[in-house]
């Protein structure tokens, strides 16, 4: 970013010399003309309303502005967060910059051959679009400068604050420039934006100068002018070099100086040793070539105790480890304060969105922070696919730190160690990921503390014919959730994927014609057109609580996100009585269980049967890869134990269950096909890739809520349940082992 000084607006002579409006790069002010009515402007704020006067003083950098009214008797400060731009009243004319007298003809010849003028368009705040055309433009910390061009040859000065700013496209991207003049691959431009939106820690030309060379090393295909020279962009603070094989080009250097805000640029001719000497020095760090990597000098001051697991198999570690080697450089050997975490520009605050952004990408469904006594390392760890994998190891020194900081984030009292917090964290206002995460900070010994972290990232619901149920059992479900009153249950343990079903319940059932309203702690989907509430316990808006004011608000469903307490149950059970369909879920693991836990919560065994419809259970198993699963016939006694285990639960007859296998499930010769896991880069390496649900269905029909009202126990319930045709957990699981989905080992998981 380019730093802009501190704006004072003076009178008279002095104002030429203390006027310090950054010029677009490669002009110059004509300051001559530039002097008494320059402090005219135009205020255009964030409520829509637009008006002028004269500004008096304009410090960009600290967000100051202090501006008089026309007619208004004296000046007033204008905070940023109010404004969406400020635009200069005279036109002003510019001049290219004056070339240095020492001029050869080589850098007559690298002469700027700049368009006039650039397209560009900005969504400010407000939603209002703000485009047109300006000559060059400057970005900086505080905002964007534009020069709006004028029928009279001069530029109209326009500032757009930082925070007013949505959206903002100027001119053609560097890296279509680059592969429209051939000086880059697609492939190479490709996956330094991938990189670039991941981290976001360096400039652009960085993360291009390391995917081209990555992509060269490779054998990735490259523009001809480009295969006998390494394309490199050796950046620092105040220049910039493009190697290239072509001197007399100088299209897409001028453009790379245009779109990297004016920096000092020139190409030079390297030999290929030389780029990638140069190379490694600069970004031996962050490169992904092993080979770079290990060739190169160590500059930095090494931190011994950053270790990036290995088992988590996350792309892109070294940039992890070089953030961690920035927040050591800046700190030293001392422990990091709740002051640094506050700082929005040091390397913590970027290492923090950066786990997030690296859990995001890789689907992990929470972030695990352990803090633990020094020596020993703070360690992060992601679970994925219901497994908790490492993803970090941090020195111990940055443990309060790093916990400050995801407090800050989540509203939470930083200073409060000793009990345990609850908080939440709208991503989207620190990085570019659209994510939600629910926050749990606990104290552990030693004055320390943890932070759990779920990733509330699933917008929208899943549709009902993708929650992986068989034909058989999805009819079932929608013609039970069809009837306009009753209750219906969904169980399983913490993380078996009830929240989802739930929302693909209401997904089917959310139409025009009826009323929805549901009570959730927290609310992890949203659906355009439930009336969906948020529960508080603290202020007593429990779930009870919630479904009594839903029963004033003429509902025709209620979801209630979990019957944890009798006073639920009984409500729940009173409004599917009374003309409600009532989704809810416990945490039970069967289906049959459920129905004696409500029995032993104290629900009247009468009303009960009545009100009830069905209770699905289910659970979530790892899925096979689909990419490198291997296929294998299966031997006589691995399938005589699956079929014993799938019979034996319901007293089926094994011959009869193998001739339905061989029909739905068997090859031309008589024979089955099972899969394993293998593992590929498609699945980090573990043979599994997502996961899959496994479900099991009870119907209350008359036979079940006959053993309802007589209180039966909960063998009486299974066994009937089963006789009527209900698939168990176990089965349904070994069902889709034959399917290929998944293997045995993880239905063992999940079902045993």
């Amino acid at each position: 970013m380019s730093a802009v000084p501190q704006l004072k607006i003076v009178r008279g002579a002095a104002a030429e010399e203390e006027f310090r409006w950054p010029a677009p790069s490669y002009f110059e002010f004509v300051r001559e003309q530039d002097r008494l009515d320059w402090a005219d402007c135009l205020l255009t704020l964030r409520d829509g309303t637009r008006t002028s006067g004269r500004a008096h003083s304009f410090v960009p950098g600290e967000a100051l502005l202090e501006f008089q009214p026309d007619g208004a008797g004296k000046s007033r400060s204008v905070a940023f967060s109010s404004l969406l731009k400020l635009q200069l009243g005279r036109s002003v004319p510019l001049r290219r910059e004056t070339a240095p007298t020492a001029s050869t003809a080589q850098t007559e010849a690298a002469k700027p051959t700049l368009a006039e003028t650039q397209p560009f368009r900005i969504e400010l705040a407000n939603g209002e679009i703000f485009d047109g055309v300006t000559l060059g433009y400057v970005s900086a910390l505080c905002g964007l400068f534009l020069y709006l061009p004028q029928d009279d040859g001069g530029v109209l000065r326009c500032f757009v604050p930082a925070n007013a700013a949505q959206n903002c496209s100027i001119d053609a991207p560097i890296g279509q420039i680059l592969i429209n003049q051939r000086a880059a691959s697609p492939e190479a431009v490709g996956a330094a934006l991938n990189l670039q939106a991941i981290m976001r820690t360096k400039k652009f030309e960085q993360f291009l100068a390391q995917s081209v060379t990555a992509d060269e090393e490779s054998g990735g295909a490259a523009a001809p002018e480009a295969q006998n020279r390494r394309v490199l962009s050796v950046c620092d603070t105040q220049s910039m070099r493009w190697p290239t094989g072509n001197p007399e080009e100088t299209a897409a250097l001028e453009q790379l100086r245009r779109m990297t805000q004016g920096r000092r640029a020139s190409d030079v001719v390297a030999a290929e040793d030389e780029s990638e000497n140069s190379f490694i020095r600069r970004y031996s760090s962050t490169t992904n070539s092993g080979r770079l990597a290990a060739s190169a000098p160590r500059n930095r001051r090494e931190v011994g105790e950053v270790q990036v697991d290995k088992s988590a198999a996350i792309t892109d570690r070294a940039g992890v480890q070089e953030l961690v080697t920035r927040l050591a450089a800046e700190t030293g050997d001392r422990d990091v304060t709740e002051q640094h975490a506050a700082k929005s520009s040091s390397a913590l605050v970027l290492l923090v969105n950066r786990i997030i952004l690296d859990a995001v990408e890789h689907k992990a469904s929470d972030i695990h922070i352990e803090s633990n006594l020094a020596p020993k390392t703070t360690r992060v760890r992601f679970r994925r696919d219901g497994v908790l994998v490492n993803y970090l190891e941090l020195p111990s020194q940055f443990r309060n730190a790093l916990v400050s900081r995801i407090k800050i984030m989540s509203n939470l009292d930083i200073t409060e160690r000793r009990k345990p917090q609850d908080g939440k964290i709208d991503f989207s206002r620190f990085g570019p990921a659209k994510v939600e995460l629910r926050i749990a900070t606990v104290p552990t010994t030693g004055n320390l503390e943890d932070v759990v972290m779920r990733l509330l990232s699933a917008n929208n619901p899943v549709g009902l014919d993708e929650l992986g149920m068989e034909e058989h059992m999805l009819e079932a479900i929608s013609g039970l959730i069809s009837k306009p009153h009753g209750l219906f249950l969904v169980c399983g343990p913490t993380g078996s994927g009830k929240t989802t079903t739930l929302h693909s319940l209401l997904g089917f059932l959310n139409t025009l014609e009826r009323k929805i309203w549901t009570a959730e702690d927290p609310i992890e989907i949203t659906q355009a057109g439930l009336r969906q509430v948020q529960v508080n316990p603290k202020i007593g808006w429990t779930f009870a609580a919630a479904m009594r004011s839903f029963m004033r608000a003429d509902p025709d469903v209620i979801m209630v996100g979990e019957m944890r307490d009798g006073e639920t149950a009984k409500i729940g059970i009173e409004a599917s009585l009374t003309g409600h369909l009532v989704l809810s879920t416990l945490h039970t693991n069967s289906a049959a269980e459920s129905i004696v836990r409500l029995l032993d919560l104290g629900m009247d065994p009468f009303n009960f049967s009545d009100a009830l419809l069905g209770v699905l259970s289910q659970r979530l198993a790892k899925r096979l890869c689909p990419e490198c699963k291997s296929a294998y016939a299966p031997t006589p006694a691995e399938l005589d134990t699956l079929l014993r285990e799938y019979c034996n639960s319901a007293s089926i007859d094994t011959r009869t269950m193998m001739q339905k296998w061989l029909e739905r499930h068997g090859n031309a010769d008589g024979t089955i096909t099972l899969y394993r896991a293998q593992g590929c880069t498609h699945c980090d390496n573990t043979g599994y890739r997502g996961r899959i649900g496994v479900h099991e269905l009870l119907v209350a029909d008359a036979t079940t809520k006959q053993l309802i009202q007589s209180r039966a126990p909960l063998s009486d319930v299974r066994n009937a349940a089963a006789v009527l045709g209900m698939s168990t957990l176990r089965q349904d699981g070994i069902e889709k082992i034959l399917q290929g989905l998944t293997d045995i080992r993880q239905i063992n998981a999940v079902c045993s």
